[in-house]
C-alpha cells in the first residue's frame, strides 16, 4: 500500500509539473520602461509592472548595475515594497500587494565616455523607450528602432528587447547665434 502511495505521489508531481510547463502562468507583464538618460551619464530606469496577485515573489531582470541606495519599488498606493538583488535580477516579495507595481532605480553602468562622444550599451529584456539628454545628436546606432521622435530637444528611441549599443554627443546651444557675412 506505502508503494502504491509514493508512486501515486509521484505521478501527480510530474503531472503537475508538466502542466506548468505547458500552460506556465504569467506571474507578471511589464507595461513600460523608459530609460531617461541624463548628460552626466547616468540613466534613471522607470518600469511599470502588472503582475498576478496570487504571486509572493517575482523575478524581474535589471537593465544596467544599479545604484543599491537608488532602487525604489512602489505598490499601487505609493508605499515601498521589500526586494531583494540577485545575480542581475531583482527579487521583489509582493505577497498581499496589488497590481500596478513601479520600480525606480539609477545605474552609472550603461554609459562610457571617450572624448565629446557618448556611448550607451543596452541588453534590454523587454521593449523600452530610451530618452537620450537634451540637445543629445546620435551619430551612430547597431540596428533599426521601432520608432524613433524628439520631443522637449530630446530623442526618443523605441528600442525592441535585444543588445543594442548607440553612440551619441552633445551639441552645443545655439539659439542666439549666428553667423554673419563678411
Amino acid at each position: 500500500m506505502k508503494k502504491v502511495q509514493n508512486g501515486l505521489k509521484g505521478s501527480l508531481k510530474i503531472l503537475f509539473l508538466l502542466l506548468l510547463f505547458i500552460n506556465p502562468v504569467e506571474a507578471y507583464k511589464v507595461s513600460e520602461v523608459t530609460i531617461n538618460v541624463n548628460l552626466d551619464g547616468s540613466s534613471y530606469i522607470f518600469i511599470n509592472l502588472n503582475f498576478n496577485e496570487t504571486e509572493g515573489l517575482i523575478i524581474l531582470p535589471l537593465i544596467g548595475e544599479p545604484e543599491i541606495f537608488s532602487i525604489k519599488i512602489y505598490s499601487y498606493n505609493g508605499s515601498l515594497i521589500p526586494f531583494s538583488l540577485s545575480k542581475g535580477n531583482l527579487l521583489i516579495n509582493l505577497l498581499g500587494e496589488k497590481s500596478p507595481v513601479k520600480v525606480e532605480y539609477i545605474t552609472y553602468s550603461l554609459t562610457k565616455k571617450n572624448g565629446r562622444i557618448w556611448n550607451l550599451t543596452l541588453n534590454l529584456p523587454f521593449l523600452t523607450l530610451v530618452q537620450l539628454p537634451e540637445g543629445a545628436l546620435l551619430i551612430g546606432i547597431n540596428g533599426i528602432p521601432e520608432d524613433i521622435y524628439v520631443k522637449d530637444n530630446r530623442i526618443n528611441l523605441l528600442l525592441s528587447p535585444k543588445a543594442w549599443a548607440l553612440s551619441y554627443f552633445i551639441t552645443l546651444r545655439r539659439e542666439n547665434f549666428s553667423f554673419n557675412s563678411l
